[in-house]
This record gives structure tokens, C-alpha cells and sequence, in this order.
């Protein structure tokens, strides 16, 4: 997904191996079971990834909530246009 232009990311939908590895990455966690990853295949991955990153479980981490802090910034600091990539 890093050569995808972030105004493409929301138009994208999340297979099966997607959400596994959200689970992964964002709960550091396997899902719980196939009907969490069956109700989440098909969406944007936009969705996932704000779903995943305002979860409870995720934000009990407090690296995880500096991490979103750093995001928002950098996105800031290149400006509101959408079609701009976010570059780390």
C-alpha cells in the first residue's frame, strides 16, 4: 500500500489477509474468531484503519496514542489538500 496515493487508500477494500494483519499491528493480537474477520472483508480500508485506530484496545497503549499524535501532525504540516501523499 506504500506506493498507493492516500486519495485511492478510502476507495480500496480490505481481503481477509488485511484485516488479519490489522489485528496483528494495531491489537498486537490474532482475531478472535472468523466471524470478526468475515464482518470486516469488503470494507474500505479507510474504515479498518480508523476502526482499528480509535479502538479501546488500541489506545490503551500510550506509545499508541503518541503515534497518533505524530500522524496528525504530519499530515498538518503538509497541509489540508487530500490528494496529497502523507510522507513519514
Amino acid at each position: 500500500m506504500a506506493d498507493v496515493p492516500s486519495a485511492q487508500i478510502g476507495t480500496m477494500t480490505a481481503n481477509r489477509d488485511d484485516v488479519i494483519a490489522a489485528y496483528k499491528v494495531f491489537l498486537r493480537r490474532p482475531p478472535e474468531n472468523q466471524m470478526v474477520i468475515d464482518s470486516r472483508v469488503g470494507s474500505s480500508r479507510e474504515k479498518i484503519l480508523v476502526n482499528f485506530m480509535t479502538a479501546k484496545e488500541f489506545l490503551r497503549y500510550p506509545e499508541n496514542i503518541i503515534l497518533i499524535l505524530q500522524v496528525a501532525k504530519a499530515m498538518e504540516a503538509q497541509g489540508s489538500d487530500s490528494t496529497k501523499e502523507i510522507k513519514p
